[in-house]
């Protein structure tokens, strides 16, 4: 039977062999979640969404969409696929032309060039961050696939916790091997997030 987060919590306990530390089972799925969020790429985190005016935060800035870690396309509206920069790079080019790149800036903003017209929008395809546990039926698409995953870090921080560290590093390179193992497999099922070159302006549509 697939876990939820009330059975997961139990489940870390059990296999920590410390049933006492029941208060502290929240912190220890936490973690986690947190290692998850900042580490894992899986093809089941992938989704889309779109953002306009209402996301503007100034001129080229925008927040990004509910949950946002990485992006792995964006297009235009007209179908038009961005290309990405770093942020140095992106501010060398004037906001006078139609909008052809973008530069994360933070987990919930992004800037684009050029300056996007106030009926522009823009299509996200990004993995997004699952949903933090909270009810004891709480259940998710990578709890149920992947929960060795969760468990393996959930131990991990529980024997950081009671300072059993080698039990706690065994625990996170067996997190490791695994996230690089979905990262690969994820990399393969998606295909590469490569942008096109520099200079493809798509100079028709939304500026």
């Amino acid at each position: 039977m697939p876990l939820n987060y009330g059975t997961l919590r139990t489940r870390i306990l059990a296999d920590g062999h410390r049933p006492s530390l029941t208060a502290k089972a929240p912190d220890f799925v936490k973690f986690a979640e947190e290692e998850i969020a900042m580490r894992l790429r899986a093809a089941e985190m992938v989704t889309r969404a779109s953002i306009g005016e209402a996301e503007r935060i100034e001129e080229g800035v925008y927040s990004t969409p509910a949950g946002y870690l990485e992006e792995r396309k964006i297009f235009r509206s007209d179908g038009c696929k961005l290309d990405k920069k770093d942020l140095g790079e992106l501010r060398e080019f004037p906001g006078s032309m139609d909008v052809f790149c973008f530069s994360p800036i933070s987990d919930s903003e992004i800037e684009f060039r050029g300056v996007p017209a106030t009926d522009a929008t823009f299509d996200f395809v990004y993995f997004k961050r699952p949903t933090d546990f909270s009810a004891d039926s709480d259940q998710n698409t990578l709890l149920t696939k992947y929960e060795n995953l969760y468990i393996a870090l959930a131990l991990q921080a529980l024997y950081l916790f009671t300072e059993d560290l080698e039990l706690a590093a065994a625990q996170g390179q067996l997190a490791l091997d695994t996230i690089t193992t979905i990262n690969e497999q994820g990399g393969r099922n998606l295909g590469g997030a490569a942008t096109a070159g520099g200079y493809n302006f798509c100079q028709s549509g939304t500026r």
